[in-house]
Order: C-alpha cells, then structure tokens, then sequence
C-alpha cells in the first residue's frame, strides 16, 4: 500500500527564501539516502507563501519509522509559518463494482 504524506506551509511573507534552502537541502538528503520514493514540492499559483510538500513511500522498501521523516519535516518548517500535515494510505479498487457493491 502506498503511503502519500502532505506537508502544507503558509509562510509568512519574506520568509520564501529559508523556506527554499531548507526544503533544497532536506529534498538531496532525504532522495540521496533513499529514506523517499519520491519528493514533490509545489508553490501555490496565487500565494506566494504557499507551499505544499508531497512524500511517497514505496510500500516494498518503506519499513520501520519511516513516518519520522515527514514529521520531522513539518517541525522544521514550523519556524516558518502555518503547518498542515496529512497522511494519506492508497486504496486499492480492483474489487470495485459500478454499482458501488464489492
């Protein structure tokens, strides 16, 4: 099952810049040690300070505490501004009917 962590950050303005050095510097270390599959990181369109931070774990690689790192993530970035972190489990459908039953 593939685990999706969300880390929202609303900065506060004039702080883009520490934001941007520490997620550089957190994405290398964390992609170089194989500790993530994958690491997004998005900017919102409209708002300047909005950033949003996407984790994957590969399910056949991810054991132990690897919660911590998404976690510790989030605790850096509160010094920064307003945090939201949400962790999301992938479904698997492939039982799904159209009428809804299983």
């Amino acid at each position: 099952m593939t685990r999706l962590e969300i880390i929202e950050l609303r900065a506060v303005p004039g702080e883009e810049e520490g934001v941007l050095r520490l997620l550089t510097r957190w994405q290398a270390d964390m992609l170089a040690e194989g500790k993530v599959k994958q690491v997004k990181i998005y900017k919102n369109s409209s708002v300047a300070t909005d950033y949003s931070i996407h984790l994957t774990y590969d399910p056949l690689h991810s054991v132990g505490r690897h919660w911590l790192h998404g976690s510790c993530l989030a605790g850096e970035l509160e010094k920064f501004g307003l945090i939201n972190h949400r962790v999301w489990l992938e479904l698997q459908l492939s039982g799904h009917k159209a009428d809804g039953e299983f």
